[in-house]
């Protein structure tokens, strides 16, 4: 049987730790791709093709920097009553996000790319999901 090696483009230690936990055999090559936060109009639509669009420039990134293998490349947005909710900057940043999500629902958007490259042979698979997050009350102690 044929073992396939997976490349995570990604430095993200959740991402590592859920490849790890189902026993997936992977490599990281962390792509410095810039993500885009941003989208000029925003819709379902827009935030899900932003997603998207991410995760596979991140894995196109490494892709062609090899010769041969499959990339994983993944991309998480979310959105809270029509805004864009970033990673926090910060400790004090990330109180801030609990706060405006608190109590609220949320969607995740989650874009994955799998690139599979062989010499001059590229394939790309791209695809979604939505998640909806219903964050109880917390309290201030919380």
């Amino acid at each position: 049987m044929k073992t396939i090696q997976l490349i995570l483009a990604s430095r993200s230690p959740r991402r590592k730790a859920v490849l790890q936990q189902i026993g997936v055999n992977f490599i990281i090559a962390e792509s410095n791709f810039k993500e885009k936060k941003t989208v000029r109009y925003l819709t379902t639509a827009s935030v899900m093709k932003l997603a998207k669009d991410n995760a596979r420039k991140k894995a196109l990134m490494i892709a062609n920097k090899i010769n041969k293998g499959t990339v994983l490349g993944v991309d998480t947005i979310v959105l809270c009553q029509g805004k864009i909710i970033g990673k926090p900057k910060d400790p004090k940043d990330a109180m801030v996000i609990l706060r405006f999500l608190n109590g609220k629902m949320h969607e995740v958007f989650s874009g994955i790319a799998l690139v599979k490259k062989k010499g001059r042979r590229t394939q790309v698979l791209v695809d979604y999901e939505v998640t909806k997050v219903y964050f109880r009350k917390l309290t201030n102690q919380e």
